[in-house]
């Protein structure tokens, strides 16, 4: 339970990190070409009884605004192709959606999560993570609803000085359509505190702020009102699921599994760190073609452990 906390922790705070940016133990890692033989073996060789089980990451770059519909044929697309190398067992526990859901109509989205219901297998309970980040000022109740029949129960709104009273009208729609966890992000809280004080009004599950480290009076001010620092950027009320993280060390980048889908997702799957082809149109033109888009990452060390020393001789 602890390793999950960590890993919804880091993910819940900040977007997925680019794997060609990912450091390892503090040093920048260059980035290599990930042939589709190397994904497809990974993906064959997971462990099909993983403790936090399988999580998407899927991704909706802005310029699919363009092409929704070529978007979601190619998302569908390369989901399948993934899904035939995955262990039979490993379930979906967590699908987190980056970028606008806005850019496709309500039936897209519905054809796309219902295409990945088909692929992987979803939990009965609504305990899983089925997240998704949403700016208010491009939603409404009716995207809320949409969002909530197609299987989400978490969803992360972003918040500024210019878009309070939207954020409020969402989140209370949040609240009336019983989705399980709410959060709010704050896009500038060391810029003027009253975004945060106006969101500690409605009082979320968690409120997540766009920083490295946060604020001092930011901090004091999170604190003061009952929350809890999950990690640096994600605080939490106490009765959150997160609420133990905020004592145990973080987990190691290499007990991920995440599989991200879309045009610059990124996968850590293992010691394998990878990124998708971030040009939409190379993205779509490979998934028509029946292949996989290029990818670059590069492969996590793994520590050699100490050999034992042989017994000294005796004279």
């Amino acid at each position: 339970m602890h390793e999950a906390a960590h890993w919804i922790s880091d993910y819940s705070s900040q977007p997925t990190c680019a794997a060609v940016q990912l450091c390892e133990h503090g040093r920048p890692i260059a980035s290599d070409s990930i042939s589709d033989f190397e994904r497809l073996r990974t993906l064959q060789n997971l462990p099909s009884n993983a403790h936090c089980g399988l999580a998407i990451a899927l991704q909706i770059p802005p310029q699919a605004a363009s092409c929704p519909a070529a978007y979601t044929r190619a998302l569908l697309s390369e989901a399948a192709l993934l899904y035939r190398h995955l262990p039979a067992k490993l379930r979906l526990h967590q699908l987190q959606v980056q970028g606008d859901p806005a850019v496709f109509t309500a039936h897209q989205l519905t054809q796309l999560f219902d295409g990945l219901g088909k692929h992987f297998i979803v939990p009965a309970t609504n305990f899983a993570w089925f997240g998704i980040e949403i700016q208010p000022q491009q939603a409404d109740w009716s995207m809320l609803g949409s969002l909530r029949d197609a299987g989400f129960n978490r969803i992360t709104l972003q918040t500024g000085a210019d878009s309070q009273r939207a954020t409020q009208h969402l989140y209370e729609a949040a609240r009336a359509l019983q989705y399980n966890t709410i959060s709010i992000r704050i896009q500038t809280p060391d810029d003027s505190l009253q975004t945060l004080q106006q969101a500690l009004r409605l009082q979320p599950d968690r409120i997540l702020l766009n920083t490295a480290t946060a604020p001092a009076a930011a901090t004091d001010l999170l604190q003061e009102s009952g929350y809890l620092m999950a990690s640096p950027h994600c605080f939490v009320l106490p009765d959150d699921e997160l609420a133990e993280a905020a004592n145990q060390p973080p987990t190691h980048d290499c007990k991920r599994l995440t599989l991200g889908l879309g045009s610059g997702a990124c996968s850590h799957l293992g010691r394998l760190h990878y990124c998708n082809e971030s040009d939409l149109q190379a993205y779509i033109d490979s998934l028509t073609a029946h292949r996989l888009p290029a990818a670059k990452g590069h492969r996590c060390s793994v520590p050699v452990p100490p050999q034992p020393h042989p017994p000294s001789s005796q004279a």
